[in-house]
């Protein structure tokens, strides 16, 4: 039981530095395409 709950807390903080990488690199390329407008 308590290796099942270690093995979903792993998972869980994986899940969560993915979903951040996702948010990051979304905010990145969004910042980044505004530059474009911006330099149009």
């Amino acid at each position: 039981m308590e290796k099942n709950i270690s093995k979903v807390r792993d998972n869980d903080a994986v899940v969560g530095v993915l979903c951040l990488l996702s948010v990051v690199l979304n905010f990145y390329t969004v910042y980044l395409d505004f530059l474009w407008i911006a330099a149009a």
